[in-house]
């Protein structure tokens, strides 16, 4: 069974736009636990919890885009274009702005694994 080429295109955009919104709230959610400008939430269980959510999510989510695009017929993006930037001549500031935004998210988990131990 093969998906249709408009079925793949919608879940590429609506993966990336659900990503993004949950990549937001999860940043909105970890600056109202960490600032004291909202010091009453930092100790609220339920926004923990839906921090932890997010974070796992918006990364989930943002893996099923990148997936999706890649069997994208209208986007047209390879392997090598999931490391090189502003190569596709699809989209090219969008697709080049997403690979450099991955690749920024890859340095900070990185970063961040590293110093947790």
């Amino acid at each position: 069974m093969t998906l249709s080429t408009d079925l793949i295109w919608i879940i590429a955009r609506s993966t990336g736009t659900a990503s993004l919104v949950a990549l937001t709230l999860s940043v909105l959610t970890g600056i109202a636990l960490r600032t004291g400008t909202l010091a009453w939430l930092s100790h609220n269980r339920g926004v923990r919890v839906v921090h932890g959510f997010l974070t796992v999510l918006w990364i989930l989510l943002g893996f099923a885009h990148v997936i999706a695009l890649l069997f994208d017929r209208y986007a047209q993006i390879g392997l090598l274009d999931l490391v090189v930037p502003f190569g596709v001549s699809y989209g090219r500031l969008a697709i080049g702005l997403g690979t450099i935004s991955m690749q920024l998210i890859l340095i900070v988990l990185v970063l961040r694994g590293c110093a947790r131990r």
